[in-house]
C-alpha cells in the first residue's frame, strides 16, 4: 500500500491568465500530475474554490485511473515546491493505493 498527498495551486501568468499545477507527493516522489492553463467559469470565481474543484477533479478522474483513492484531509505545510507565485491553493488530499 502506498499514501501520498495531493494538493494544487493556481499562478497567474501574462499569457494565459490562471495557469493550474496539481502534485502528488508520495515521500519517494513529487510528480506533477495536470499542469495546464485554466478558464475560469465566471471572471470573479474564488480562485482558491477553482484550484480545489480542480485538484477534486484529478483525483477523481487521473489519479483514480491508477487506482488511487482520498482517505482524509491534511493541513498545508507551507510554500511548497514551485508555489512562489500562487495566487490561490487548494486543500491537502490523502491519498492511498492499494
Amino acid at each position: 500500500m502506498q499514501f501520498g498527498r495531493v494538493y494544487g495551486f493556481v499562478s497567474r501568468t501574462s499569457e494565459t491568465g490562471r495557469w493550474l499545477t496539481v502534485v502528488l507527493d508520495t515521500g519517494r516522489e513529487l510528480r506533477t500530475v495536470r499542469d495546464e492553463p485554466v478558464t475560469p467559469a465566471l471572471p470573479s470565481e474564488d480562485s482558491a474554490w477553482l484550484a480545489d474543484q480542480l485538484v477534486q477533479e484529478t483525483i477523481g478522474i487521473e489519479l483514480a485511473e491508477e487506482g488511487w483513492e482520498v482517505i482524509g484531509e491534511d493541513t498545508p505545510e507551507g510554500e511548497r515546491e514551485g508555489e512562489h507565485r500562487a495566487i490561490a491553493r487548494s486543500a491537502v488530499y490523502v491519498v492511498r493505493k492499494l
